[in-house]
């Protein structure tokens, strides 16, 4: 198997950063964590209704937005586990 490269990195987390959010995971998860969309959405540096519109499907993040999401999202996963 071939390491993984800092591409295939960034598109692993693309990938999962849009299943989340289009199944719910991402939202289930900000919500266990006791993150409102407005606390998120400062996180990633967007618009609360931006984070409605990938909650709900309309949208999807870009990717530059898309990792930043998947960095909070990593560490929700964290503080949610512990």
């Amino acid at each position: 198997m071939s390491p993984m490269t800092p591409r295939n990195q960034q598109l692993d987390r693309l990938s999962e950063v849009r299943r989340m959010f289009r199944s719910g995971e991402s939202k289930a998860l900000r919500e266990e964590a006791g993150i409102s969309q407005a606390e998120f959405a400062r996180a990633v540096g967007v618009s609360r209704s931006a984070v409605c519109q990938w909650e709900s499907d309309s949208r999807s993040p870009r990717t530059e937005v898309a990792l930043r999401c998947w960095s909070v999202l990593s560490r929700l996963r964290t503080v949610v586990s512990e």
